[in-house]
This record gives C-alpha cells, structure tokens and sequence, in this order.
C-alpha cells in the first residue's frame, strides 16, 4: 500500500482522446483497473477526476477511460479493439459540461501523451530531516512495499507537474520545485542504497535524499 499527502489538487493535461470502445456490459470494458472513488463520487466524474484516481492508485500505464455506467478505469493495454464512432462516447459530464465522460456500455479512452524521461539526471545528494527539508514545497508519497525511480517520477509528473524528484530511506518519494535555502549536501554514499524491491535503482538512505532531475518526453 502507498500513502500519499496531497495539499492541493492539480488537474493536469497530459493526455489526448484515444477512441470510444463499446462493450457489451460494464465488466468487458477495454481497461483491466476499475476505480472506486475515494477522493471523488460519480457525480463529479469527468476526464481529470478519473486521471487523479488512476494516478493516487499509483498507476503507470497510458490509458485511462471514462463511461456511464462504469465509471473511471486504468489500464497498460487495451483488451478490445476497433474503436467505434465517438457519438457512442458523448454523455456530457456532469462536473464538466465543456467535456465527454463516454456512454452506456460505451468507455471514452484517453492516452497518456507525456511520460517522465528516464533514466534522470542526478543532481544529488541531500540531507532531510523532521528540522531540515530538501525542497521549499513537498509532496510525499510513501510505499512500503515496493519503490523505483518511475514510479516516483510518474507520480510527481502526473499529480504535481514538478521539476524533481526525490527518493529517501528505500521507500520514500517526495516531488519539488525549489530547493530550501539552507540545503546540506552529503556524500553520495550515503544516498547508495536500493529501492524497496527493486535493486535497480538507488532510493537514498536514513535522512539522505537523492534527488533526480524530472523532464517530460512526449510519447
């Protein structure tokens, strides 16, 4: 499970309409996630409420998808094909009449047009503590059970549109724009140590931050 602290929401436009998909009930819809919603009810659905559930659900894929009757989906594929006329798809939300949120049995998919570039650049190694921050402004997310570089990224690029990434303690991700002007900088070595659960990528250290630079790649 991970957790994450949001001050703020951001609803950022990072996707393109993919095509409208129907199905002959809601459970065959093209996109494995359903999305319950924590954050949000079915009534205030619409395009970017569906892209932050996915994204609080720590999702990396680049689809996600809207209908009437079921609501916000995420996927890494899609499981049906063709696509169908997009009249099919035309239900106006209802928290955003400007905008479509698919149709009965009729999902509205949208793909996730900007990904994080990685691997990232290094800009380095940084001491946090509960008296001394990394960043001017923080955005945290924690996962205890697994971590790795896009993860992080994908998060602070999607929920955040931040500048850099940073990774502490193996399991520990926080995004950022500016840097605090008492900044302390440590020896890389004591940023070394792997992510939870996946060796590939080095996640900091106790109080150490690693921190990465965060460009978009349009895909």
């Amino acid at each position: 499970m991970c957790i994450h602290a949001l001050n703020e929401r951001v609803y950022p436009t990072l996707w393109e309409t993919f095509g409208c998909y129907v199905a002959p009930n809601a459970s065959a819809f093209p996109l494995q996630l359903r999305v319950y919603w924590p954050n949000h009810t079915e009534l205030v659905m619409s395009p970017s409420s569906c892209f932050e559930e996915c994204s609080f659900q720590l999702w990396e894929g680049r689809y996600f998808g809207l209908s009437v009757n079921g609501g916000c989906h995420c996927g890494t594929m899609l499981l049906i094909s063709p696509s169908v006329d997009k009249s099919k798809c035309s239900t106006i939300c209802l928290d955003s009449p400007l905008e479509f949120c698919g149709g009965v049995n009729a999902m509205l998919v949208f793909e996730i047009k900007t990904l994080p570039r990685l691997p990232a650049r290094v800009i380095g190694c940084f001491m946090q503590t509960n008296n001394q921050r990394v960043f001017n402004f923080e955005e945290k997310l924690s996962c205890q059970f697994f971590m790795s570089h896009a993860r992080c990224a994908t998060y602070c690029l999607r929920v955040k549109r931040t500048q850099m990434f940073g990774l502490i303690n193996r399991s520990y991700c926080y995004c950022g724009n500016s840097f605090v002007s008492t900044l302390a900088r440590l020896p890389f070595s004591l940023c070394y140590h792997p992510c939870t659960n996946y060796d590939l990528d080095l996640c900091g250290g106790e109080h150490a931050m690693l921190v990465l630079e965060l460009f978009q790649i349009r895909v």
